[in-house]
């Protein structure tokens, strides 16, 4: 049986989330972009919630929801068949690159380096996550390698 308390990590400060019996762990994550004919490899950060299926109980698969700063929701990332999941260093692109970010506060931008890499693997994509902190990317490792398929 799959432990189902709930860890909640980052600066997500939703309060309903405490509530929701759904949600495993939450969290900001910056999540690279596809990158398609008409957009860019960038990364975006979002928030997003690692959640059991309501209907069919514990050992169900769960998915991962993810939200916009603005709190939009904006996609999920079925989990009935994750190959692999495993953390990773910057590529020498990624940290060449950084981040470019807005500071909203000050009206400033500056950049982030971002180095707390870690992949998702399912059958239709691969996954490209980065955590804020290492001990957010461990978490959400070992909480993703729980659902792996052997």
């Amino acid at each position: 049986m799959i432990d189902t308390t709930h860890i909640f990590t980052g600066t997500a400060t939703l309060l309903d989330a405490k509530n929701d019996k759904n949600v495993i762990a939450e969290s900001y994550l910056w999540k690279k972009s596809r990158g398609g004919l008409f957009s860019s490899d960038q990364m975006r950060r979002r928030r997003f919630r690692l959640c059991r299926d309501e209907k069919h109980g514990d050992e169900a698969a769960p998915h991962i929801k993810y939200y916009d700063a603005n709190d939009s929701f904006k996609g999920t990332i079925v989990l009935d068949d994750i190959l692999d999941v495993f953390c990773r260093a910057p590529t020498n692109t990624e940290r060449e690159n950084g981040l470019i970010v807005a500071d909203r506060k000050n009206n400033e931008s500056g950049k982030i380096e971002l180095k707390y890499f870690f992949d998702l693997v399912v059958p239709e994509r691969r996954w490209t996550f980065c955590a804020e902190t290492l001990s957010d990317m461990q978490r959400w490792v070992l909480l993703l390698r729980r659902y792996k398929k052997c």
